[in-house]
């Protein structure tokens, strides 16, 4: 199968919501696009799989884009994606610009991450291949701005309803709970593997292809939005706040919590929005 792909010019895009380009490709074995190298306008790339696997290296890690998954990825970042070497990858994908799209599709991704398993009979990705089919749909800028933003609400309806269903296998929700129900600091991932019944090492492979995250790493991100919420909803001063999340030392607390949301304990009391740097999967 070719290429196909439906361009709109800079003059059809709405200020508020508009759609760069639409198509649907089986990629090349050279196919790859850094998210760095593709100039400074801002916009989303929403890409589902259809067949075959993609990969992504996306802020230094490593996923898989296998069929029936989507990649929803902004641009200029740090990231690149590309098909592996022995594999097969076909996908429809859109490009959007626009306020609107733009806020709502960073919010998910920043939510969520980078990547999501749909449902076989996803509504969004009926839409998307719709759209790819009936250019007529996109006849005037009023329809592609529309279109655009029915696009990315619907993705972003289907993907927070799945989050927030999403089952995990038993040993692992067993160690996912030890975490969530500690009153303090949070257990380390030998109590996980252990509440598992799982060696560590096993534990760590099978925690991540569950979740989607290491053990250790999921803790650290979980444990950051609990002290964030903490922040928010109580007069605990931040250091306290610090101890009770299992930090040694109030400084250590603001330097993971910088790293992780972008701003300082204190800056973010005062009113600066909590968006994690980082994917974590439960809130």
């Amino acid at each position: 199968m070719g290429i196909e792909h439906l361009h709109f010019p800079d003059e059809l895009l709405a200020p508020a919501s508009g759609m760069m380009f639409c198509g649907r490709e089986k990629a090349a074995d050279t196919y790859r696009w850094p998210g760095l190298g593709r100039g400074n306008t801002e916009f989303i790339l929403w890409q589902h799989t259809l067949r075959g696997c993609g990969a992504l290296r996306y802020e230094g890690k490593d996923y898989e884009v296998p069929e029936g998954s989507s990649m929803l990825i902004h641009v200029p970042h740090n990231h690149v994606y590309y098909k592996p070497a022995d594999r097969e990858w076909e996908f429809a994908f859109v490009g959007l610009r626009g306020t609107e799209p733009f806020r709502i599709a960073r919010s998910l991704e920043r939510e969520f991450g980078p990547v999501h398993q749909l449902k076989k009979d996803s509504e969004a990705v009926s839409l998307l291949l719709e759209t790819i089919r009936r250019p007529e749909l996109l006849k005037d800028v009023y329809m592609a701005s529309a279109r655009a933003y029915l696009l990315v609400c619907a993705l972003t309806s289907e993907v927070s309803e799945n989050r927030a269903v999403i089952s995990y296998p038993p040993a692992i929700q067993r160690a996912l709970d030890i975490v969530i129900n500690s009153p303090g600091a949070p257990p380390d991932v030998e109590a996980m593997a252990r509440a598992a019944g799982m060696a560590r090492s096993h534990f760590s492979r099978e925690f991540h292809r569950a979740v989607g995250q290491p053990p250790g790493e999921f803790v650290r991100h979980y444990t950051l939005k609990k002290a964030a919420s903490m922040l928010k909803n109580s007069l605990l001063s931040t250091k306290t706040v610090a101890f009770e999340s299992g930090f040694s030392s109030e400084s250590a607390f603001i330097r993971a919590f910088r790293s992780a949301f972008g701003y300082t304990p204190h800056r973010f009391r005062q009113g600066a929005k909590c968006t994690p740097n980082q994917q974590t999967t439960l809130s």
